[in-house]
């Protein structure tokens, strides 16, 4: 029992994940800073990200922050 168990992600195609889920892997992705084809691998299973997390990422203004670590790193 004191194996460490680890986090279990449940793949699925990206038009199926809640606003909640979407906000989650957003902010997951910024703090562990991966790229968006790795988190979008990671969590879909598929290779090919085609702009869905950006398109996710501007609904709630998260671009914006990104678009600004950009010019000031």
């Amino acid at each position: 029992m004191d194996k460490k168990r680890k986090k279990r992600i449940v793949q699925k195609k990206g038009k199926f994940y809640s606003e909640t889920e979407r906000h989650a892997i957003i902010q997951e992705m910024l703090k562990n800073n991966w790229t968006k084809q790795y988190a979008w691998e990671l969590y879909t299973g598929e290779t090919e990200e085609r702009g869905q997390l950006m398109r996710w990422m501007r609904k709630p203004g998260y671009a914006k922050t990104i678009r600004q670590k950009q010019l000031y790193n």
